[in-house]
């Protein structure tokens, strides 16, 4: 091989197959070409051929040729950054609440999707490989919120990063809260809202009264505090998702009679404020998110600023004034 370019294998790429490492490392290399580039010795590993199906170790040395078609750069060379991968990269990386070598946590704007579907071709997933991190790397995500939902978006930079934060949501140890606008005033200051896949409607136990519930498959919790209220019109409510079910936070609030403003799709047009108080968006927030990181152990915990729309109302109600005590309104009191 006259020209070429080495990578070492680092630790969070041990253990894979080397057609699936160079996959991921190369939007649109096809798995026949890898064949054809193995065959004809062009990749090697610690200067031995190599084969598609080959298990990497940390340490190995990856011998490439420089790709051309089929890939959407060549090993160790930039594809031209245009505008609108320039515009996107500004908007995620202005956007950073936190970045290490295992993680990165972003504060997602209201109206972009999390991952592409029908209609959806601008979307973070997409968006997070060009953030410009090293080696092309493009971040997994681990979770998801609604497209009109703003806040704390947690992602992983690595295959094993992305298995540890996954461990932690399946063990919830981790807390989320998400900040909402409600239309209406909860039954009681606070409470747990329960859906089981065995029963129609929910269950509503006032504050300390869910005696940890049993959970089966498909079971919905979600948690809630009030923290402020406008007569009967509106309250300003803290909530948190103890599952993690698709639109779970929107399907209980309706359910519980307060829906949350500008949520069309459960709360109907009602749900829209009819005095001008609010613009007509959704307003949920994902506002905080506390974990222990996998890797280094520490207790961390991010905040997101609230997006335009629901701070502009916020402050007119003056609900802002109300979230700068970061303090966790679900903590146990000491």
């Amino acid at each position: 091989m006259s020209e070429g370019v080495e990578y070492g294998v680092r630790w969070e790429d041990a253990d894979q197959r080397l057609d699936r490492w160079l996959r991921r490392r190369f939007k649109g290399l096809v798995q026949s070409r890898i064949e054809r580039l193995c065959r004809k010795g062009l990749v090697r590993i610690d200067g031995k051929r190599a084969r598609p199906s080959d298990r990497l170790r940390e340490g190995q040395t990856i011998r490439l040729p420089r790709i051309g078609e089929g890939g959407s750069a060549a090993p160790g060379q930039d594809a031209p950054a245009g505008p609108r991968t320039e515009r996107n990269r500004d908007l995620l990386t202005g956007r950073l609440l936190h970045i290490d070598e295992h993680i990165l946590v972003i504060n997602k704007p209201p109206g972009l999707a999390v991952q592409g579907g029908t209609g959806q071709t601008r979307h973070i997933d997409g968006m997070a490989s060009q953030l410009g991190l090293p080696d092309g790397e493009t971040p997994k995500l681990v979770h998801r919120l609604d497209k009109d939902t703003s806040g704390v978006l947690l992602m992983a930079r690595t295959r094993r990063a992305a298995a540890a934060l996954a461990r932690l949501f399946r063990d919830r140890s981790l807390r989320k809260v998400y900040l909402a606008a409600v239309r209406g005033s909860p039954p009681d200051e606070g409470g747990t809202i329960l859906s089981s896949t065995q029963s129609a409607g929910i269950a509503h136990l006032p504050m300390g009264g869910d005696g940890g519930p049993q959970l089966g498959a498909g079971d919905a919790l979600t948690r809630y505090r009030v923290l402020d209220r406008l007569g009967q019109r509106f309250a300003l409510v803290a909530l948190n998702p103890v599952t993690g079910r698709s639109h779970q936070l929107r399907i209980h609030m309706a359910e519980l009679g307060t829906p949350i403003v500008g949520d069309r799709k459960y709360g109907g047009a009602g749900s829209a404020d009819r005095g001008g108080i609010f613009r007509a968006r959704l307003h949920l927030h994902a506002r905080s998110l506390e974990l222990r990181h996998p890797f280094t152990g520490r207790d961390m915990g991010f905040v997101a600023p609230l997006p335009p729309h629901m701070e502009e109302s916020f402050n007119a109600l003056g609900w802002g004034a109300k979230l700068t005590d970061r303090k966790d309104p679900f903590a146990e009191p000491a």
